[in-house]
């Protein structure tokens, strides 16, 4: 069947001022009866954890006056949380700092200025004042109603990170996230406590993250002295892992393969390798990375690859696998180039161990100063200490920065979910462990892709001793079912290739296996010119290669574009359906993605449509905010797209099945302190949804649907049940901010449903209007297919379709002329 480019739609979508359907709130209330009782305890309190801080708060002398103060936490029922909106007032001077729910309480941990308890005291006597139940309600009356009890923050309420905070005189390695502005006091006051502060800093919209080395003793003291620490967790440090196996091919090879390449343009898009380094001069290499492109953000650190990990990833995002090339005299088409910064420091005594975050952001900061290019950016490391229960890390919310940018300057990263590699494991029932070991940081990067690693490798030998199935999840990938619920994303979002592993003799732990592993470029090539790899940092490379084949293809494709069309070409495999129960719910499909994401990406099918499988492709953008009434910010606009749609060809097929996949892609702006305050669905800017046009609608009726703005007086909701007919449903699909379902249904139903709207859902920009953040647009990609359940049927759907495109560009162009 004839492969043809897919389409790129040029008609933007409407605009249309957007209100959603608010949820119903049933809030159970049970007021207190003694409410200037409760006040008089809640007070007396804060007047006792004042006067016992008194001394603290006079030593504060780095600390202006009117910002010295001290800790405390605010505790309730987790049955009956605290609003937190009570601390969201200026005026009260109480920064909320973090919000802990354990063993049924919540625990909300603040900072109290010692100038603002006046303030506080103010704000309970109205509700001291007043008789449940009777005349106006109280200002913050379900606030105090739910209040149980206030005390003095202990150390272990600062620590946000999972499991207990060290032993009291342990040296240990710490990530301060502190109060924005606060840095330098914490500085200035470090040296005097032995304590060493990293160079460099990470910088959020609500705080700032330093590095710093000490003892749990020395930093309480630091803390008691400069109480501006918010949050404390454990510092990480990037993990590589090499697997450095000769396959025994010879220099030769490396030579054969060569005269086979077909190389790429001088300006073709760019793999930039975040690793340990690149051995650039390795034959296989050096014709396809410049000499100016391997950079380090340490000039003590090499560039030329300190470790070897690096040189492996960079054979694996430029070749993919070696060998099948060595084995072939096929010409190789190679579609992009590489580059590489260092940023993985050498394991040597002494050497700086800076966050992970700031290496990743230096260097892509000097990457992008040294060159413009069409760039994706390849780590393929985790951060081993970072946090691994889904919750955003220092790590994961800069790539999540990074890639959300600026406007026009978006990014694409792919970071891996990470290696089981710190037990033995059943060889008999491996997956039990996958599920166990939840993924590491920085997978949980809402705007990466989070690459997961399979295998098809498998003995041809009888009896077999392969651990993984042929097309099921490699033996070493984590997976998140086990990240704490709820989570934010999907992940991973994809499977590739990381090898498999064999049972050892006592067939009950694996092995290492060369010949089912990937062969890629050694460091040291010299002696040897190939090695071999796998696992997730493998799969992340070869994921990336491919992310820069589609820059290569399409370069008006957006960042977001390439994210959509890797994961709208993903199809999981019969073994992992396998994984299904025979009768599989939503929480099943749930399931599946938390193992195997959307599934393995096919070359073809994100570079080329067919005719009867036909792709096309909508980049817009959204004003998600508006001024609403009194000063507010509310949800700006929906966008409605008019689709080219096939109809004539969908009534030929009339009862035949057909798929419709739906992608959405954009990034967000991260809050990381929005988490931490059990606020999670503010970590991101604002959030998109799709919405599918009924059989039975209109457009204007599809929009009512889910739009109070554009409803007559009379307006009745009517239910729609055609969820039921994707395949893994809107609770699923909408998670993360890449959103993917599959429709499917008679050619004749399909033939009804050719709108399709994108919806602005509230997100943190929405609360904050300083900055004047709220006033930007957010682009997203939205990328729909259409094709036929019988791969051989002769329908000629990417024709009609192209028609209809080519007729709306020449009307597009006549039009500008026209102007």
């Amino acid at each position: 069947m004839a492969e043809h480019p897919h389409l790129f739609v040029r008609r933007n979508g409407r605009a249309i001022p957007f209100r959603g359907i608010s949820p119903i709130i049933r809030n159970v209330r049970m007021p207190r009866a003694n409410r200037r009782q409760h006040i008089e305890v809640l007070v007396a309190a804060v007047d006792a954890a004042a006067a016992r801080a008194a001394a603290k708060v006079a030593d504060q002398v780095l600390i202006p006056e009117a910002d010295r103060g001290f800790y405390l936490s605010f505790e309730a029922s987790s049955q009956r949380p605290m609003p937190l909106a009570f601390f969201d007032s200026s005026r009260r001077g109480i920064n909320l700092l973090s919000v802990k729910v354990d063993e049924g309480r919540q625990t909300a941990n603040v900072f109290m200025r010692t100038t603002k308890i006046d303030s506080f005291k103010k704000s309970t006597k109205a509700y001291a004042n007043s008789q449940a139940g009777e005349g106006k309600p109280p200002p913050n009356e379900e606030f105090f109603d739910h209040l149980e009890k206030i005390r003095p923050t202990k150390f272990g309420d600062l620590w946000t990170d999972q499991g207990k905070p060290p032993s009291h005189n342990k040296p240990f390695a710490w990530e301060l996230w502190l109060r924005p502005g606060t840095e330098d006091w914490i500085r200035d006051s470090a040296p005097e406590l032995d304590i060493t502060i990293e160079r460099g800093h990470l910088t959020f919209p609500e705080a700032i993250v330093v590095r710093a080395y000490g003892t749990k003793r020395q930093i309480t003291a630091l803390i008691k002295r400069v109480p501006v620490v918010a949050e404390l967790r454990a510092a990480s440090s990037f993990m590589a892992h090499l697997l450095e196996l000769m396959p025994g091919q010879q220099a030769a090879a490396a030579e054969a393969l060569l005269n086979q390449i077909v190389a790429p343009e001088k300006d073709a898009p760019r793999v930039c390798i975040l690793d340990s380094g690149v051995r650039r001069t390795h034959p296989l290499l050096a014709p396809f990375i410049e000499a100016g492109r391997t950079l380090t953000v340490n000039t003590a650190w090499a560039a030329n690859d300190h470790h070897g990990h690096g040189t492996g990833m960079a054979g694996v995002a430029l070749y993919g696998n070696l060998a099948p090339l060595l084995a072939s005299t096929d010409p190789v088409i190679l579609t992009h180039r590489l580059e590489s910064v260092t940023v993985l420091p050498p394991a040597v005594p002494g050497a700086s161990q800076p966050l992970p975050g700031t290496s990743v952001r230096a260097a892509v900061r000097l990457m992008e100063r040294t060159t413009r290019a069409n760039r994706v950016y390849s780590l393929s490391m985790s951060a081993p200490r970072e946090r691994s229960n889904g919750h955003p890390s220092s790590l994961s919310t800069v790539i999540d920065q990074l890639a959300f940018g600026r406007p026009g300057k978006q990014r694409l990263f792919f970071v891996p979910a990470g290696n089981i590699d710190e037990q033995p494991y059943m060889a008999a029932d491996y997956i039990a462990l996958n599920d166990a070991s939840p993924m590491r940081s920085p997978a949980q990067a809402l705007n990466a892709i989070t690459v997961g690693a399979c295998t098809r490798f498998v003995d041809q030998e009888l009896p077999p001793d392969h651990v993984a199935p042929e097309g099921d999840l490699c033996p070493t990938s984590r997976t998140s079912i086990a990240w704490q619920r709820p989570i934010l994303c999907n992940k991973p979002d994809i499977v590739m290739e990381g090898g498999n592993r064999v049972a050892d003799v006592d067939g009950v732990g694996t092995l290492h296996a060369p010949h089912l592993s990937i062969v890629t470029t050694a460091r040291d090539f010299a002696a040897h010119r190939f090695s071999c790899t796998g696992e997730t940092s493998a799969a992340t490379a070869a994921a990336s290669g491919l992310a820069a084949a589609i820059m290569a293809a399409y370069p008006d494709a957006t960042p977001q574009t390439v994210r959509a069309l890797i994961i709208h070409s993903a199809r999981w495999t019969p073994a992992m359906l396998q994984r299904l129960p025979t009768r599989p719910t939503r929480g099943d499909y749930g399931q599946l993605l938390q193992r195997y994401g959307f599934g393995i990406p096919d070359r073809m099918r994100a570079l080329t449509s067919l005719d009867n499988a036909m792709t096309m492709i909508i980049q817009d953008e959204l004003q998600v905010y508006r001024r609403g009434s009194g000063n507010s910010i509310a949800l700006g606009e929906m966008k409605w797209h008019q689709l080219p749609w096939p109809v004539d060809v969908l009534e030929e097929l009339g009862a035949d099945e057909v798929r419709l996949r739906v992608t959405l892609s954009y990034f967000v702006e991260p809050n990381p302190t929005r988490s931490t305050r059990q606020q999670s669905n503010r970590y991101a800017s604002a959030k998109l949804r799709f919405v599918l046009k009924g059989i039975d609608d209109d457009d204007e009726e599809a929009i009512a649907r889910v739009n109070t703005l554009m409803r007559e007086e009379d307006y009745e909701a009517e239910d729609l049940d055609e969820d039921d007919r994707f395949e893994i449903g809107p609770a699923n699909a909408r998670r993360g901010s890449l959103h993917h379902d599959v429709w499917t249904g008679p050619a004749s139903d399909l033939l009804h449903k050719g709108g399709i709207g994108v919806l602005p859902v509230k997100g943190w920009w929405g609360d904050r209007k300083r900055g004047e953040r709220w006033l930007r647009k957010m682009p997203y990609s939205l990328v729909m297919s259409i094709e036929t359940v019988d791969v051989e049927a002769d329908a000629q759907i990417y024709q009609e379709v192209a028609a209809i495109v080519e007729n709306d560009n020449l009307l597009r162009s006549a039009t500008i002329i026209g102007e």
